[in-house]
């Protein structure tokens, strides 16, 4: 046996630097996407040889030589004479063959172990296809060669690396490859962020079965374990199944597996629905947890044999042949058990309401197994811009979950990097939170009942029930409090007008402040320099940094208080900037082509921002926490910023010259007033976004309550119309001297009459008697 190097702890930020690197070597000789096919098992090779090592040597100490290879024959996975990564090392030609040869007498010395009806481990065929090694031109000795050099810098034993360190290195490998293969990369990597809000969702127990029948890499079925661990829950008990058609990709699974120290696992590489590979006698075997990303609305399968199943799958009807997504869905559904079985699915959106799948979706609903839609929004998926949704579907739903379904429209908790989309941490606990409220959340969630649903002719379109709350319903952040107690007296005196609000809401306005009213003989003079700071502290590559969450200057919108928008930090290589919370982020950059923007909100987090953005922190000895909103919303600042910027498309100021903008600053418990004012605004206006959503609920509600099942007599709609004027209505009058005409553009959303912009137009006497009659409806 080999004698390790003196072993040195690698970091995951060093073990991820080190895996790239060598993979970067590839570049040139292959294309990107078939980085894996190498690396992954010269990594896997390198790790279990080191290992080995670790073990072997561990046993010497105790016993001596001879005793240390008795035991070794028991070890989990056994390293044949001449087949270690050492002795592949030495060879200097014909290299690939002889990895080939040490990488076939592995597998066939790990055979998988027969247990409870399935093949538990083994490492047969877990290298992948072997031509491409001893293929010359494609992979020359000196390039296999590098590699191994590469790759013999770093001791990957147990020591140097814990398995949960090399698991983490391996998916983010896993990542970067399905980033540089572009659109190969779905087949076998799903979005981490998406599959941690699913086993959130599942929430996986000890000791029970976890199946992916479209498992790729066995990310999802890793997280599943790791979610446990995290828990500091026992989860070597949890029993893994997953099957995968891509050979390769099945034997990346496996190695995922083994590498996060995950021993008792079955990956089976077959087509999920022509060979379902796990069976209990003449059906499907069950789960306690299901969860995949299927390949989207595949053409190429066979239709006709699944309308024939043998195992039953067919149960709410057969696919068309363009579309197999429900025929995965059949499968998992099949696949869940009848007590305990739950499951969660990332789909493409057409699956909600496509014509096609119109009988079986129905049919799906009526099973009353569907606990939740959440849609995500786009590019969640590596191959497409596709909007896509997570399906939950459980088989023990609560008392107070049966009988309807509920949606959540998580869209905007999806942040857009790239050619790819993320979750953050805080959208998942904000998405969970929807998840596990019994009820509505205006804006984000609905349960809606099974027969309204089926009364919608099964669509399960989210925004079909989930109405958005759009900014343009009410005024931007500087409203003044006088503004809303109108708007509020304004829902006061509506709701008083509605039969079932017996007394009108008597409402206190809220004192509104006016600044004149303070004595400004108090104020000084001073400079924004005076009262606050720059602050600027550079972090070189993000991507390696603590920090979840970049800042650009697109991410900040007009008059915010608070960043609603976020950016990953996982693509940011370049220098940026650091922030913290508590500071504001000014935008410093004028737009192309146009003049600057308010944009300054202050952080609630901490994080790392564009160069294009100003970092200023509020200096306490002369200014009260959160006053400095009220400064930098100024109108007199952004005046100031326009006339002192340098530049040409796009300007810029910097922070020597922001600095000496002057303002009159009030005593500090003045401030204080103020800043309560301004920030007790913000949080209302959100707030009120919420309650005209629920007024909206409300009011329908209301409509159905007095409709819905009474036995009301039907008329058609034209013996309740006394007139209508179809038909020309005369040629357009040039001069303005004709009669004004109402058209569809002067109809508002809301149903009121917008007469800003009209047209006159010549019309008849006879035409004129058809005049427009008050309280007349347009339609």
């Amino acid at each position: 046996m080999s004698d390790n190097q003196h072993i040195t702890t690698l970091t995951l930020e060093e073990l991820k630097t080190f895996l790239w690197g060598a993979a970067v070597r590839l570049r040139g000789q292959i294309d990107a996407a078939g980085y894996k096919e190498y690396i992954f098992p010269l990594l896997f090779f390198k790790r279990i040889s080191d290992v080995y090592d670790e073990q072997f040597n561990a046993f010497v100490q105790e016993g001596g030589e001879e005793y240390a290879r008795e035991q070794a024959q028991d070890l989990a996975i056994r390293i044949p004479d001449g087949a270690h990564w050492n002795d592949v090392r030495q060879v200097t030609e014909n290299v690939g063959r002889q990895l080939v040869e040490a990488f076939i007498a592995i597998e066939q010395a790990n055979p998988a172990v027969e247990s409870d009806g399935r093949r538990i481990g083994g490492l047969e065929g877990i290298f992948g296809p072997k031509d491409g090694w001893t293929n010359k031109a494609k992979m020359p000795d000196h390039i296999i060669t590098s590699l191994i050099e590469d790759f013999s810098k770093h001791n990957l034993s147990l020591a140097a690396c814990p398995a949960d360190e090399m698991g983490q290195a391996y998916e983010y490998l896993v990542g970067k490859f399905a980033d540089d293969a572009g659109n190969t990369a779905q087949e076998f990597y799903t979005n981490r962020t998406v599959v941690t809000l699913m086993a959130e969702i599942l929430n996986p127990r000890p000791n029970e079965s976890i199946y992916d029948p479209t498992c790729g890499s066995g990310g999802m079925l890793i997280k599943c374990l790791t979610y446990l661990k995290d828990k500091g829950e026992e989860w070597q008990g949890v029993h893994v199944f997953g099957q995968e058609i891509n050979g390769l990709t099945s034997s990346i699974a496996r190695m995922n597996l083994y590498l996060n120290g995950i021993e008792d696992f079955s990956i089976v590489c077959a087509d999920t629905l022509a060979h379902p590979a796990f069976l209990d006698g003449s059906r499907l075997r069950q789960f306690d947890i299901v969860l995949a990303n299927p390949p989207y609305s595949i053409k190429q399968w066979d239709r006709d044999a699944f309308a024939h199943d043998k195992w039953g799958r067919n149960f709410l009807g057969t696919p068309t042949q363009a579309r197999a997504d429900y025929a995965f869905i059949q499968h998992i559904l099949a696949s869940m058990d009848n007590k305990t079985g739950r499951s969660a699915i990332l789909l493409p959106h057409g699956v909600l309401n496509r014509d096609e799948d119109k009988e079986i979706r129905i049919n799906h609903v009526k099973t009353d197994c569907i606990d939740a839609i959440i849609g995500l929004g786009r590019n969640l998926f590596y191959n497409s811009g596709l909007e896509s949704f997570i399906l939950i579907c459980s088989n023990n739903k609560p008392e107070s979950k049966k009988g309807r379904i509920l949606f959540i429209d998580a869209e905007k908790f999806t942040h857009k990097q790239g050619k790819q989309a993320y979750l953050f941490s805080d959208d998942i606990a904000h998405i969970m939170e929807a998840y596990n409220n019994e009820n509505d959340i205006p804006g984000l969630s609905k349960y809606v009942s099974i027969k309204e649903i089926l009364q919608n002719g099964g669509n399960l379109n989210i925004k079909s029930y989930v109405k958005a709350i759009s900014d343009n319903q009410i005024e931007n952040s500087t409203i003044l409090l006088s503004d809303f107690n109108d708007s509020r007296k304004r829902v006061q005196i509506a709701l008083s007008k509605l039969s079932f609000v017996e007394e009108p809401y008597h409402i206190q306005d809220i004192e509104t402040t006016v600044l004149n009213e303070f004595n400004r003989d108090l104020w000084e003079k001073v400079t924004l320099g005076d009262v606050a700071s720059e602050y600027s502290i550079r972090i070189d590559d993000p991507s390696k940094s603590k920090y979840d969450y970049f800042i650009g200057s697109d991410c900040i919108s007009q008059y915010d208080f608070r960043i609603k928008k976020r950016a990953s930090t996982q693509n940011i290589t370049s220098a940026q900037k650091l922030f913290q919370s508590g500071d504001y982020l000014l935008v410093r950059r004028s737009l192309y082509g146009s003049d600057f923007r308010e944009r300054a909100p202050r952080a609630d987090f901490d994080g790392v921002c564009s160069a294009d953005i100003l970092t200023i922190r509020e200096n306490h000895k002369k200014i009260v926490d959160g006053f400095l909103i009220f400064v930098l919303y100024n109108k007199q600042l952004w005046d100031f910023i326009v006339s002192n910027s340098s530049g040409g498309l796009t300007r810029r100021i910097k922070w020597k010259q922001l600095s000496s903008f002057e303002f009159y600053l009030p005593p500090k418990e003045i401030q204080q007033k103020i800043s309560d004012k301004l920030w007790a605004a913000y949080e209302l206006k959100e707030a009120y976004k919420k309650m005209i959503a629920a007024t909206d609920e409300m009011v329908k509600a209301q409509f159905i309550e007095m409709f819905e099942g009474q036995n009301y007599a039907t008329k058609p709609l034209a013996q309740l119309i006394s007139k209508s004027f179809p038909g020309d209505w005369g040629l357009e009058d040039k001069t303005g001297n004709g009669i004004k005409v109402i058209r569809t553009t002067n109809i508002t959303n809301d149903g009121t009459l917008d007469l800003t912009e009209t047209v006159t137009r010549n019309i008849s006497d006879t035409k004129l008697q058809k005049k427009l009659l008050k309280k007349a409806i347009f339609y």
